[in-house]
Order: structure tokens, then sequence, then C-alpha cells
């Protein structure tokens, strides 16, 4: 109002008080169903003195799922394989298939391997089916899954405690065989790398390394020269029949000097040499076991001869890095390497 004066206006204008609600600490008011008598355990009684249904329920009720029937239920039926894994690699499957084998009747049998080297992941899918009534009832397959996987984890298998897990379509069994193949693809390429450091280092170390090999000293003036070879085409005079005894020695003869395989194996390196051997193989397949595995020592060839008698290798060098297994430089050689 233009009319009045500051002093009334100060005084008929309103101040505004500002507070804070809900900070005040009051206590929830009680529930007025706990106040009947039985509320909580259904028997509390109305005024008309009967039964009430009235009762305190704090959660909804959990009702128990319909067992499957492949009349009426829509959908995929329960599952009837597993997944077992974190066992040893090494565990026989025979050994497996016994142990799971109690639970049903098993239909397939998948021991996951690596496509790379074929080796054992500790990974396999165990898929059951329905068993025949033989004096009792049948097992089906998918109480038999449901069975191993909760009677079968954490199951001692050798030496290591297995997992087990229900897998209808084989989507864990793929993620597990996954990571497992990332995971040893990326310590070998973590290997590789510090071994190949290793190497350039002890390259650059070596400053003799590429000089080339001198040629082999000529023979004394004393030494007696060796024979030609006689022509193979120069006729003979005609001999009698051998006797048994130089048929033999002749058979015996021939065995020695003919070659076990198309190139002589050199089996004479024992001793480490202090060059790198690396750069000295080119483009040879081979085998490279690092120190670190096994301790560099010139009286370990003959043991790792031994361990590789199965395959067709070439010769085994060993220098300060570790051991060498060369093979044929060819498309089988490179084939026995892997």
């Amino acid at each position: 109002d233009n009319e009045l004066s500051e002093k009334e206006k100060k005084r008929r204008s309103g101040k505004i008080k500002t507070r804070s609600l809900g900070t005040e600490s009051q206590p929830a008011p009680p529930d007025p169903r706990l106040a009947i008598a039985n509320y909580t355990s259904g028997g509390a009684v109305s005024d008309k003195l009967s039964k009430s249904k009235r009762k305190l329920r704090i959660a909804p009720y959990m009702l128990k799922s319909y067992p499957y029937d492949k009349n009426s239920t829509i959908g995929p039926g329960p599952p009837k394989q597993i997944v077992v894994h974190s066992f040893d690699p090494f565990t026989p499957e025979s050994q497996l298939k016994f142990f799971f084998a109690s639970f049903g009747d098993i239909a397939e049998f998948r021991n996951q391997t690596d496509p790379n080297t074929g080796s054992f992941l500790g990974i396999c899918l165990i898929r059951y089916k329905d068993s025949k009534p033989v004096k009792g009832v049948p097992v089906l397959a998918a109480n038999a899954a449901k069975r191993a996987e909760k009677e079968g984890h954490n199951e001692r298998i050798g030496l290591t405690k297995v997992k087990v897990e229900l897998d209808r379509e084989g989507r864990k069994c793929r993620k597990y065989v996954e990571y497992t193949l990332k995971k040893a693809r990326h310590e070998m390429e973590k290997e590789a790398a510090r071994h190949a450091s290793h190497t350039v280092s002890l390259a650059a170390d070596s400053p003799g390394s590429s000089t080339p090999v001198p040629p082999p000293p000529p023979p004394p003036p004393g030494a007696p020269e060796e024979m030609p070879a006689a022509p193979v085409d120069v006729p003979k005079a005609p001999k009698g029949p051998a006797s048994k005894r130089d048929r033999e020695r002749e058979r015996a003869g021939t065995s020695e000097q003919a070659p076990s395989t198309t190139k002589e194996r050199d089996t004479g390196r024992s001793v480490v040499e202090p060059e790198p051997i690396l750069a000295k193989i080119k483009r040879k397949p081979y085998i490279f076991i690092s120190r670190d595995s096994v301790p560099v020592l010139g009286s370990t060839v003959p043991h790792l001869k031994k361990r590789f008698k199965a395959f067709d290798w070439r010769e085994i060098r060993v220098d300060k890095t570790g051991y060498y297994v060369i093979f044929d430089d060819s498309k089988r050689g490179e084939d026995e390497t892997v």
C-alpha cells in the first residue's frame, strides 16, 4: 500500500520462518494388528467367537515349482548335461566315467582338448540318458544330472576337487574352454617374450658369435693317406661259393655300414656351447627347453636323448640359455615338433 508509512509497512509485513521436517526422532506408530491376540499364529478370534483367517505375512510366499511334464509344460526341459572342470588334465577318462556313471547312464562323454596341441584342458561335458528299468524304477536323465551336480560337486577325484555344474546347452563348457585357452596363450606369449629378450641380450654380449667357422687343419705329413674308392663298374674275378662264416661276416658288415635313417643323428654334442645356438639354427624346426625348467649341464643331454627316443630328432645342443632339440628341416620335422 503506497499510503502506508515505512514503519507501518515493516510492522504489517510477515516474517518467514523455516523449519526442517523429518529431523525429529519420532518413534514409528505400533502395528495395530499385533495387538490382536494370536494374530501372528493365525489363531485370532473375532467378535463372533469364530476363527479368522487373518495372519501377519511379512513376505510373500514362495510357491514350489510344478514338476516338468512333456505333454503340458512349455519351454525347454530340465538339463541333462553337466560340465566338470578344475580336475587334473592327466586324470584318466576311465576314472571320470566310473565316478559319474554311478549317478546314471552316460550317453556322451567329451573330454575337451586344445585344438592346437591336442592336450587335455581339465574340462569335460557329460550327457546322461534315461536308463531302462531293471528290477525297479528307471532313472531319468534329468534326475541323474541333478544328482551328479548335488553329490559330485567338490568331490575329490585323484588329487584335486572337481567342480560340477548343470549345463543344458553347453554354454558354460564353451566359456570355460575359451577362458583356459586364453590364459594358456597369454602365458606362452609372456614366456616367449621373456626368452627372446634374454637371447638377444646374450647375443649382444658375445662379440664373436658372427665370425665364420675356420676350416679344419690339413692332415700331418706323416699321416697315412686315404685310399681312393674302387670304381663300381670294374669287373671282378669269379669266386667260389662262400662259406657260412663269410656270409655272416658280410651280412654283419652291411648292417653296420647302412645308416638307420636318411640322415645320421648327431649324438656327440654334450658340451655346453659358449656361443648362442639360436643364431646358428637358422630355420630348422626345434624345441627349446629353458634353463629355468632344466638346469644347464652337459650330463643332462644323454637323459634328454632317452626321453626323445620316440621322436625323429637330429641333434640335441645346449648353451647358456637352455637345450635345443633340433629336427629335420622338412615338413616331417615340423610335424614332429608339434
